[in-house]
């Protein structure tokens, strides 16, 4: 390391080779076995387009993998891009093949984002700020917004210790107006916990506010010539023998030039807007009005154009909604949940397809019993004994522990975004639509909350077995949820398959690809399951009936679906969701009474239930 310094790995750390070259022009670097290579401007690019926090880790993982093939590609983005859009993996069959060959030219995608970014990088250019080539990230939103990370400063370097401290950062949000409005989000670390979240979600809802005034933003300012504004927030308390508002403006003391953008500073008195503010959704826009008005007035844009925007302004949807409550028995804010990364499940899916191909298992399609059988005979066991593996790995008693705390985060941030979605529906207007969010929102609640249970499940029954004692990462966490996953996967499948419920079949291409799609040519036995329109129809009940913070759980315990199921299927709840019973009585099944199952644990006989 540099300076001489040593450093010692700790135990169980999984090491990956990278390599970065840098040159002071374009590169293309070749790709070695065992180890990932990349130019500087491949890592940019990875840092600029990366979706999760370790997508570098799992890419190099993958690419510096001893069974990676001998492979041409050029530069390293050709890659990343198919290895990203292949839910970051580059092979999910059982077979690797000898030699890959990474088409060119996926470098376009360069070119797609700049056109992306198009109209923000004409926006930074009427703000002041810095060109998106030297920032540190920029991503636009829906809205049309978008947010930015600005590089404030240089590097510096101590030659006698070889560490480089790498300069500041400051983020800026951006309503992309006409035009452009760009509010400063700096010096929020010298707030409090609670203040610099009220000043982070102001910043993101006053550009939301700046965009929805659309078309009447453009017309207001085409009688005079601002390229666009800046806007900084300062939070402070107020002061005796000033105004008493919550929201105070304070000019640039020097006069703008023609070329500038206009610069206001808003005094923010936290603690005042938000005992406003707090349970009106109409409350934000009414405080901020005025303030709003003295910016468009400094701008240039007479009194009464001004005023019209103003009022705009504040009879239009919510920018931001403020609720305050205290709850002794609450933790606030906890973490959230650690997640199922697509690339470990994209790695099970591969270690699947392998046991196939071992077991010389016949490449085609596969139903009702074949399909069953498949499950039972490889897929489960195998899926089991990846979780069992994985939880030796670590001390136990840990992984229980782990577990249950992940399931208290996991309903901490259901509960919340639950209840951020029903305020949005009811008083924001959104490009996206909150029903879908919320049937989206209950299904990965749903599967995480599940596969966190079978881990904890599966843990309790090695309490006593002997095991390592590497440490718990969220990575390693994440490849746990993955063999849960799977788990989950195979033996719901089996059930489908035993009741004949939504039919299902099971697709293994001749690389050993694994796919499940709905049976088109099902049984005529079979009953079948539109389970999206379901979700739906709960997921309406379940947006437009909550509250407070315990709405999840009183979702989940007291909400009446009936109405959801008989719009859905015709029928009441108790006979959808219990076909074997009227299956039997009928005798439609009684032929295939015996057909085995796969079961959630072994020794046990009854079947698995969905939680």
């Amino acid at each position: 390391m540099g300076g001489g310094r040593q450093r010692t790995i700790s135990p169980g750390a999984e090491v990956i080779p990278l390599t970065v070259f840098v040159a002071a022009g374009h590169i293309a670097v070749p790709q070695a076995v065992g180890e990932a290579n990349l130019a500087l401007e491949d890592l940019t690019w990875i840092a600029e387009t990366a979706t999760s926090d370790d997508d570098l880790y799992a890419f190099a993982r993958d690419l510096s993998a001893p069974d990676f093939p001998e492979s041409f590609g050029w530069e390293a983005i050709n890659y990343w891009e198919p290895w990203k859009a292949n839910g970051k993996s580059f092979f999910k069959g059982g077979v690797v093949p000898t030699a890959v060959y990474f088409e060119a030219h996926a470098g376009e995608a360069e070119w797609d984002r700049a056109v992306e970014l198009s109209d923000l990088e004409m926006a930074l250019l009427r703000v002041g700020l810095p060109p998106i080539r030297d920032l540190r990230a920029a991503e636009v939103a829906p809205g049309p917004v978008a947010n930015v990370a600005v590089i404030a400063g240089d590097s510096r370097y101590d030659a006698t210790r070889g560490v480089v401290t790498a300069p500041g950062v400051d983020g800026w949000s951006l309503a992309l107006t006409e035009p452009p409005v760009a509010v400063a989000r700096t010096s929020l670390e010298e707030l409090s916990a609670d203040h610099r979240r009220f000043v982070f979600d102001l910043c993101g809802g006053l550009i939301y506010g700046f965009a929805a005034l659309g078309d009447r933003w453009r017309s207001a300012h085409q009688a005079i010539d601002v390229p666009g504004y800046v806007l900084y927030l300062h939070t402070s308390e107020t002061v005796s023998g000033e105004s008493t508002s919550v929201v105070t403006p304070y000019l640039a003391p020097h006069a703008r030039a023609v070329d500038e953008p206009v610069n206001v500073l808003w005094r923010i008195d936290v603690e005042g807007f938000a005992d406003s503010a707090n349970g009106d959704p109409h409350a934000a826009n009414l405080l901020t009005g005025d303030a709003v008005f003295d910016l468009l007035r400094v701008g240039g844009m007479d009194v009464e154009a001004a005023a019209a925007l103003r009022d705009q302004w504040r009879t239009a949807k919510p920018f931001l909604i403020l609720e305050m409550k205290q709850a002794r028995t609450t933790l606030n804010h906890l973490p959230d949940p650690w997640r199922l990364r697509p690339s470990d499940e994209s790695r099970m899916v591969a270690a699947l397809g392998r046991r196939l191909h071992g077991a010389g298992v016949e490449p085609g399609e596969y139903r009702a019993d074949d399909a069953n059988r498949l499950i039972r005979e490889h897929l489960a066991p195998l899926a089991l004994e990846t979780l069992m593996e994985g939880i030796r790995r670590h001390d136990v008693s840990e992984v229980v522990l782990t577990g249950m705390e992940q399931l208290a985060r996991l309903m901490d941030s259901a509960i919340h975004q639950q209840d951020d979605l029903s305020r949005v529906a009811a008083n924001l207007s959104t490009e996206w639509d909150p029903l879908t969010r919320t049937a989206e929102l209950s299904a990965e609640t749903l599967q995480l909350r599940q596969c966190n249970e079978i881990v904890v499940e599966a843990a309790l029954r090695l309490l006593d077995a002997p095991a390592e004692a590497k440490p718990i990462t969220p990575q390693a966490w994440s490849g746990l949820l993955a063999a849960a996953d799977a788990y989950l996967t195979a033996t719901t499948l089996s059930e489908r398959m035993y009741h004949q419920v939504a039919p299902a079949v099971i697709n293994l291409s001749p690389m050993y690809e694994l796919a499940v799609d709905d049976d088109s040519h099902p049984d005529a036995s079979a009953w079948g399951l539109r389970n999206d329109e379901l979700s739906r129809a709960a997921a309406s009940v379940r947006l437009y009936g909550t509250q407070d913070d315990d709405s999840l759980q009183q979702a989940n315990e007291g909400d009446d679906v009936e109405g959801a199921f008989q719009q859905a299927w015709g029928g009441r709840r108790r006979r959808t969701c219990s076909p074997p019973s009227p299956l039997s009585q009928s005798g439609r099944r009684s032929s295939q009474a015996e057909r085995p199952r796969t079961s959630p644990w072994p020794k046990q006989q009854h079947g698995y239930v969905t939680r």
